[in-house]
């Protein structure tokens, strides 16, 4: 019999050991779920719970666990953020999951820490850890429609976005296809960071790089020459994206 009790105080113990083990690796009852896809070479971000996709500045609840998915939609890339130790690998084909948590609200900076090709050095991210409130707010705009041109030349520059620079980019804030090689464009100006979190965006950035992508980023693949009339059109059009 004292062997019984010895045993089943054990198995007890394993059992309750197994699950409070668990309780640290399974999402909690207050979760936020993000698809990250490296890309060459920037940053996605996909909250498939609230129906936003985004890119360069990942923006998280404090207090709050954060379930991530890394996938590559290239090459082997790898999201480092130093300062919540996070370094997990973005591999094309597979599936890896990350869990972090932020405590309180700031701004953190990461890179890709994999060699992968010409302007890895410009692959940077941004992690901005909003307060709840903060959180709802950001995420409430971001599922918006993006804004309706108003004025002639900026639905000349909505005509260009939503068809030759539509083969690579999107202004559905959801945009269901995974096919897309160039950032969602539905709120591009509400960030701070674009190409690859290495330049501060803004409308004298955003004229150089539509003028001449590579002197910016040498080897990305966005490659436009537009005529002076489409330039300023599709400028226009995009500083009302926020």
């Amino acid at each position: 019999m004292a062997l019984v009790l010895i045993a089943l105080a054990l198995t007890s113990g394993l059992l309750a050991w197994k699950l409070g083990f668990l309780s640290n690796v399974l999402p909690g009852p207050k979760s936020l779920n993000v698809i990250v896809v490296g890309h060459s070479w920037w940053w996605e971000f996909d909250y498939p719970d609230l129906g936003i996709k985004t890119a360069n500045e990942l923006h998280v609840p404090i207090g709050t666990d954060i379930q991530m998915e890394l996938v590559s939609a290239d090459v082997l890339h790898t999201l480092s953020i130093p300062e919540l130790s996070i370094k997990a690998d973005a591999i094309p084909g597979q599936i890896n999951h990350l869990r972090t948590r932020v405590e309180d609200p700031g701004e953190l900076g990461g890179q890709c820490s994999e060699v992968c090709g010409t302007a890895h050095a410009l692959m940077r991210v941004k992690m901005i850890a909003d307060s709840q409130d903060d959180f709802e707010v950001w995420s409430a705009n971001q599922q918006k429609p993006a804004a309706a041109p108003q004025t002639d030349r900026q639905r000349a520059g909505y005509n260009l976005v939503t068809t030759a620079c539509a083969a690579c980019h999107s202004l559905n804030p959801a945009e269901p296809r995974t096919d897309l090689i160039g950032p969602n464009l539905a709120h591009l100006m509400s960030r701070s960071v674009f190409a690859g979190a290495s330049f501060t965006l803004n409308e004298s950035n955003l004229r150089r790089w539509i003028g001449d992508t590579q002197a910016m980023k040498a080897g990305n693949i966005m490659a436009v020459k537009l005529p002076r009339d489409d330039f300023d059109s599709v400028i226009e059009y995009l500083l009302l994206l926020k």
